[in-house]
This record gives C-alpha cells, sequence and structure tokens, in this order.
C-alpha cells in the first residue's frame, strides 16, 4: 500500500513536463519580440526619431533602464498600448520589420 502510494507521488504532475519543441518556440518569439522592441528604443533615444515618434503618439518610448528592477516590464507595457498606431509609427520611421499582431499577444501575456 505504501509503495503504492510513493508511485503516486512521484508519478503525479509529469503530464506537465519539460517540453523542448515548446521552448525553443517561445524562446524564438521572446527573441523576436525583444529585438523589434529594440528597435523602437534605439529610435527613441535619436533626437530625430524621437520628435517622430513624439508626433505620431503623442508621447515619446521610455527605455528599460539596467537600475530599475521593473523597467523592461513598464516598457513593454507602453509598446503594448501603442498596438493601434504601431503601423503608423513603424512606417514613420522607416522600419520595414513591424511587431506583428501574434507578438504583440506574447507582450500582453
Amino acid at each position: 500500500m505504501l509503495c503504492a502510494y510513493f508511485k503516486s507521488l512521484r508519478n503525479y504532475g509529469r503530464e506537465q513536463t519539460f517540453n523542448p519543441a515548446r521552448h525553443a518556440l517561445l524562446s524564438q518569439m521572446h527573441a523576436a519580440v525583444m529585438k523589434k522592441c529594440n528597435v523602437l528604443w534605439k529610435a527613441a533615444g535619436r533626437p530625430k526619431s524621437a520628435e517622430i515618434i513624439q508626433d505620431v503618439l503623442g508621447h515619446t518610448l521610455s527605455r528599460p533602464g539596467e537600475t530599475r528592477w521593473n523597467s523592461l516590464y513598464d516598457t513593454l507595457q507602453q509598446i503594448s498600448n501603442i498596438k493601434e498606431k504601431s503601423l503608423l509609427l513603424h512606417r514613420s520611421l522607416n522600419i520595414k520589420n513591424t511587431i506583428k499582431e501574434n507578438e504583440f499577444d506574447y507582450i500582453q501575456e
């Protein structure tokens, strides 16, 4: 009886095992999203591009800082909030690789 109990404990939660294929897909999505966000953040650091961002969005884009522990979350949230104006912003900045709908969903999660 006790042996069956320990076997059931050992097998508990096995259906949620690590899936390398899913992990690789999420890693690729994360890398693609961060690359596109970095393009926007770098543009926000250039005076002429920052002016275009201000004109299109009505505000500037913040950039994540190393000393603020939640700055990446805040800046990703800010990019998530510009979803409707994203295409216009990318066109105005001549950025060809835009953030796609599924990438905005990833940012939102």
